[in-house]
């Protein structure tokens, strides 16, 4: 009672898709314009009324969602529905809006950098004839995030640590001609001028290779290693 023209002919769309009326309500905020293209909002209204979207997820989970939706909607990108399930699709949305966060970070960090003072301790340099292995000193919080990205673990947190001078993090890697370059351990030295982390990707622990140039390096630097 007392729709407007778009909310009643949106309203018959939902329920001709098998909605009810908590999934129009749920849905009409994210649409306040008679969707062009029918038949995709068809297939998109039918794929959450099976799943019985407006009782199965939380909110927040359905603004995730949806906004994951409407993003692909607005865009112009396809969104296949075939052979997916709601928990999937979820997923994805999640993993996007994540994703979505960390760019924003990214850009504020380059926006407004954070730096810091570097500590007195020497780069390492190993020649592998074609290529190189180094371990450089981080001195941004934009350099932290994108190490912690790349080799997900956490140390875009240390940024502050490092702006007070207790700690410092470097990045272990394989240098190609070229200049590009593959991140295999990233590493914590402490203002006691010792190494008290080694973390490979996702956390894991370095090969003993890296070993063998992290103790090179520790010799030549005068470093401590309490791993």
């Amino acid at each position: 009672v007392g729709l407007t023209f778009h909310a009643a002919f949106f309203y018959g769309l939902v329920r001709a898709a098998g909605g009810d009326d908590k999934l129009f309500r749920r849905l009409f905020q994210f649409y306040r314009e008679v969707p062009e293209d029918q038949q995709a909002m068809t297939r998109i209204l039918e794929f959450l009324a099976r799943y019985r979207a407006s009782s199965t997820v939380t909110s927040r989970e359905f603004q995730q969602l949806m906004t994951y939706i409407r993003h692909h909607q607005q865009e112009g990108l396809p969104l296949n529905l075939k052979r997916r399930s709601l928990p999937a699709l979820l997923r994805q949305a999640m993993a996007w809006e994540e994703e979505r966060q960390l760019q924003a970070r990214l850009d504020l960090l380059k926006k407004y950098p954070m730096t810091w003072e570097k500590m007195l301790i020497r780069d390492f340099e190993q020649d592998r004839g074609k290529e190189k292995l180094v371990i450089v000193q981080l001195g941004s919080h934009l350099e932290l995030v994108e190490e912690g990205l790349a080799m997900h673990h956490c140390v875009g947190s240390y940024a502050y640590r490092c702006a007070e001078g207790t700690t410092s993090i470097w990045s272990l890697r394989r240098v190609d001609p070229e200049g590009q370059f593959e991140r295999l351990v990233t590493l914590e030295v402490t203002g006691e001028r010792a190494i008290v982390q080694a973390s490979a990707p996702y956390n894991a622990g370095p090969v003993e290779e890296e070993l063998n140039l992290i103790r090179s390096w520790a010799e030549e630097a005068n470093l401590s290693i309490w791993l």
